[in-house]
């Protein structure tokens, strides 16, 4: 009888169990912030029967005990009163609903341009490539220089204050290699004949500039900026710098510290974005003693990149 008993009070329980169901709800967003308040209604009905708030370090929410239905579950932001979620969802009697749901969203205004009816963005990014080679034997025959290049990158805040003018900073690094004539030895090397003397600099910059085009600055990066004319000038903080010689007989000398800390440069870009031509002149001297001075202009090629 006991066992009679026992057995249908178990049955009882498993058929009233077997009538409800839960409800998971796993968030994702940002693990910095409170990003709402969570409330669950069953349809139909004004009070809420679940209300919490969303930490999205949290584990997943799980409710049980729910009677079958249709449910509605709606996440108000905590900052500004919105609504920024709502669903419905149905609870299904010995069944679990898991519902996946993820805050990041965010609201930006932007600007329209009502002559194209495209959008006006004003703070953007690009990059580039600096490319350099000059061969001085062309400018100076006689000169202390006979060929040198120059390899950089960088890369710059966009600034643009209206369609055809923008302020761009920014900085980056750059190798530049001299050769010195074998005419020349700034190094005593005795009997031995000079075979190469030049010129090692690896430079760590900060560059500012203004950007003329002839295209539209603020339109997103599909259209470019055309014609382009840039003024600006460039600080080189010298990284290493090093004078090298080699003689016969695989001697060699070298001398370092023979540098100073002033090489700032104005330059000129002009061209057609991507690709513009480059003139830079160094205001300063930059090498002491009895070394020669480097070349104080620089010729070259750059070629920009859209980092948006």
């Amino acid at each position: 009888m006991k066992n009679y008993l026992s057995l249908s009070l178990l049955f009882l329980s498993f058929c009233i169990y077997g009538q409800y169901g839960s409800v998971k709800i796993n968030y994702s967003g940002d693990p910095d912030e409170i990003t709402s308040d969570i409330t669950i209604y069953k349809l139909g009905m004004d009070t809420p029967l679940i209300t919490t708030t969303y930490y999205c370090d949290v584990d997943p929410v799980e409710e049980d005990s729910l009677l079958p239905g249709i449910y509605i579950l709606k996440a108000v932001g905590r900052g500004p009163k919105q609504l920024i979620f709502s669903r419905k969802f149905e609870i299904k009697p010995s069944s679990i609903t898991s519902i996946d749901i993820e805050f990041n969203a965010t609201e930006e205004y932007i600007a329209i341009d009502t002559s194209n009816h495209s959008g006006i963005y004003t703070n953007k990014s690009d990059a580039e490539i600096n490319l350099a080679f000059v061969d001085n034997r062309w400018l100076d025959p006689k000169g202390v220089f006979t060929n040198g290049f120059m390899i950089g990158y960088g890369g710059h805040g966009w600034n643009a204050y209206s369609k055809h003018i923008g302020i761009l900073y920014g900085g980056g690094m750059a190798f530049h290699y001299n050769e010195i004539n074998t005419d020349t030895s700034f190094i005593d090397g005795g009997s031995y004949k000079k075979i190469r003397e030049s010129y090692a600099y690896l430079d760590a910059h900060l560059d500012f500039k203004l950007r003329f085009s002839g295209g539209n600055q603020q339109a997103w990066h599909e259209v470019s900026p055309k014609l382009l004319l840039e003024l600006g000038a460039v600080y080189n903080f010298p990284l290493y710098f090093r004078y090298s010689g080699r003689y016969e007989g695989n001697k060699k000398n070298s001398a370092q510290g023979i540098h100073q800390f002033t090489d700032i440069r104005v330059f000129v870009n002009a061209g057609y974005y991507p690709f513009v031509f480059f003139y830079e002149y160094r205001l300063g001297d930059f090498v002491i003693g009895k070394y020669p001075e480097l070349p104080r202009s620089t010729f070259g090629l750059r070629i920009f990149f859209d980092t948006e």
